[in-house]
């Protein structure tokens, strides 16, 4: 049985020049830092995924919504928060093929045409064709392929009693590659351009964040 495929992830946490600065300022005040070190976190986290997906919309012909995900979608870009007892975010892009309708699917007479790369050729999948899924109900591009299921006797129906119904091959989905696949070959995303990126908004946002708490601990006392 194949392995399911893997996740690729980006850890964000707080460095530990960040975190004794923050210490410092907040004068060793667990609440405020817990506080302050979730938010940057969290908020770097969403900053790094809103990265992804603009390199990746540059470069795909995929919908920003699939991408990022929605109310009712999880995005094969999606961030798993840090909590008040687990101080690190992850950055998830998922392992998994995209299904081939997604890069702008099209029915033509030899069969379906798809387009990974924006603005890049269209490729044929010769006698593919698009049809609702009978399990999920979603249109999904097909192909028949592998050998021919054994032929069938008709007992009743439209053929006289008796006559072979003619072999037909099995139906499979079909599905283009997977984010991870695609993010190998982008230079753009080269992981460690993405984890600097990250890290210098992760300390600017950690700075901003304590200031955000000290403001208001000295409203209170001028209150």
């Amino acid at each position: 049985m194949p392995s399911k495929p893997r996740d690729d992830v980006l850890q964000v946490y707080v460095d530990k020049a960040s975190m004794d600065r923050c210490i410092s300022r907040l004068k060793g005040d667990v609440a405020s830092i817990t506080k302050a070190v979730v938010r940057t976190v969290n908020k770097t986290a969403v900053f790094g995924k809103t990265q992804i997906v603009h390199t990746l919309q540059g470069a795909l012909n995929l919908k920003t919504s699939l991408l990022r995900g929605g109310k009712d979608i999880k995005g094969y870009i999606y961030v798993k928060n840090a909590t008040q007892k687990r101080w690190q975010a992850e950055v998830h892009i998922r392992g998994t093929r995209i299904p081939l309708l997604a890069f702008g699917a099209r029915q033509t007479a030899k069969g379906v045409t798809y387009q990974v790369k924006r603005g890049g050729a269209r490729q044929l999948l010769r006698h593919g064709f698009i049809n609702v899924g009978t399990s999920s109900g979603k249109e999904l591009v097909l192909l028949r392929v592998g050998e021919p299921r054994p032929p069938l006797r008709v007992l009743h129906g439209g053929t006289p009693s008796g006559a072979m119904v003619r072999p037909r091959y099995p139906i499979w989905k079909q599905y283009g590659p997977s984010l991870t696949q695609i993010m190998q070959k982008l230079p753009e995303y080269a992981r460690g351009v993405v984890e600097r990126t990250m890290a210098e908004r992760m300390a600017m946002e950690l700075d901003r964040q304590v200031q955000v708490i000290l403001d208001r601990k000295d409203q209170k006392k001028a209150g």
